[in-house]
């Protein structure tokens, strides 16, 4: 069970400049967010921000329980269209889940040249400040491409995270790959099929 009573706002001081908010609580406790937007455009836009999610948990946070407070995360980020068909973005996260301290940095472009064909690169690099189980650090590598008509679309991920601790005993590579593809044979019948490995 979990009953929660809250209220937000958003207020457009500019044109492009906006802020938003909300407050709850409830069983879980005090949970609340706020974000400053400055929008350019539609496809240019930079954000700061903070959240704390009464709901978050041991399985949403990497799977560690939490010890201590949870203090939520800063966020700020931006995403800007470079031209007609490339774009990028890059975001930082400053968790504060437990004594856990999370630094992450996401960096991404995307490259689109028409309305079918579609392709991006994205990179993450972390930091996990942890006095409990160990420092390490985490790097993670991704390419995507991806196809789109009408009738078909398809598409095929490859991701690369490498992890390193201080004391050796939580480091690990990790390697993933998946596909998917769709058919539209008709208007009432459609064929899909996904792999992951």
């Amino acid at each position: 069970r979990n009953d929660r009573i809250g209220a937000g706002a958003e207020i457009r001081l500019t044109d492009a400049l906006s802020v938003t908010g909300s407050v709850s609580t409830g069983t879980t406790g005090i949970g609340g967010a706020a974000l400053v937007t400055y929008e350019s455009s539609p496809e240019n836009k930079s954000f700061v921000g903070y959240k704390l999610d009464p709901d978050r948990d041991e399985v949403s946070s990497g799977g560690q329980a939490v010890n201590g407070r949870d203090d939520g995360v800063i966020v700020a980020g931006s995403y800007r269209k470079l031209n007609d068909w490339l774009s990028a973005f890059a975001e930082s996260n400053a968790d504060f889940f437990g004594r856990k301290r999370t630094l992450t940095h996401v960096y991404g472009i995307t490259f689109k040249p028409d309305e079918i064909w579609s392709a991006s690169l994205g990179m993450e690099l972390g930091t996990i400040l942890d006095a409990h189980n160990g420092d390490f650090d985490r790097k993670g590598f991704s390419a995507k491409a991806g196809y789109l008509t009408e009738t078909l679309s398809a598409s095929a991920a490859l991701e690369a995270r490498f992890e390193d601790s201080t004391d050796n005993k939580r480091d690990r590579n990790t390697y993933l790959m998946r596909a998917q593809t769709s058919w539209k044979t008709s208007e009432n019948w459609r064929l899909s099929a996904h792999a992951d490995a």
